[in-house]
Formats: structure tokens, sequence, C-alpha cells
């Protein structure tokens, strides 16, 4: 699978500014996602705006983001989907995939769970193991 195929959405939120530990687990997420060519879409809603900076560096793939229009954390999964839809439609990608910013391994595994769209799948339901 193409990694243009895919646009990357997700909201952040730190209230600790760059002194959060989930802030470091984000930026490995953005840098994994950006090694792999995904185009990532992020709503952030961290009161700290040197967040945000740190998100469009270069070496986290000058990511796409937006500050958080609407308070809450439902409000800003739709906003991320909305903005991710507008890039996949300006790069001809086929999927959207919204995800957990702190969840850097969903990057590895990214690949294999939309593989089965490939073999003409409407729905594919991540799972940690085959038992799961």
């Amino acid at each position: 699978m193409n990694p243009r195929d895919v646009v990357i959405a997700t909201p952040t939120f730190n209230k600790g500014g760059s002194g959060n530990p989930r802030f470091h687990f984000e930026c490995g997420t953005l840098e994994a996602a950006c090694a792999v060519g995904y185009p990532v879409c992020v709503v952030d809603g961290s009161p700290d705006p040197h967040v945000a900076a740190v998100f469009r560096s270069p070496n986290l793939g000058e990511g796409h983001v937006f500050p958080d229009l609407h308070k809450g954390l439902g409000p800003c999964k739709r906003q991320s989907i909305y903005h991710a839809m507008e890039v996949a439609l300006k790069n001809g990608a086929r999927f959207i995939a919204m995800i957990e910013p702190e969840k850097t391994d969903i990057i590895r595994l990214l690949s294999q769970w939309l593989t089965p769209f490939d073999d003409g799948a409407d729905v594919v339901v991540a799972h940690r193991s085959a038992e799961s």
C-alpha cells in the first residue's frame, strides 16, 4: 500500500506543554508517520503554542496542524477528520485513519490493518491478537 493512500487524523491536547510525557509519545508518533510518508492532520488544543510549532517541524513531517475550534475530545476528533478529508481529496488518498496520538506502534501496523480493503473489505476492525 502506498503511504499517500492514507491520511492520519488525530487530536492532541497537552496541558503541561512540552513537559508533558504524552507530548514526547505524540512526537514519536508523528516522526514515525513522517518516516513512512503518511500525511498527518493534527488538531491541537494545547494552551502552549510551542507544542503546535514543534508538531509543524520538518523532522515531524511539517504536518497539517490546526488549532481546535471547539473544546472537547469529540469535536476535536471530528475536526481532525474534516481536515484529513480535505487533504485526502487534494492528494487522492483513499483512507483516513483516526489514531490516538500517543500510540506510536499504530504507525508500524497501519498498512497491515488497511490491506483487507484492497481485497474488497468494507470495514476493518483492528485487534491485538488472533484470540481477541
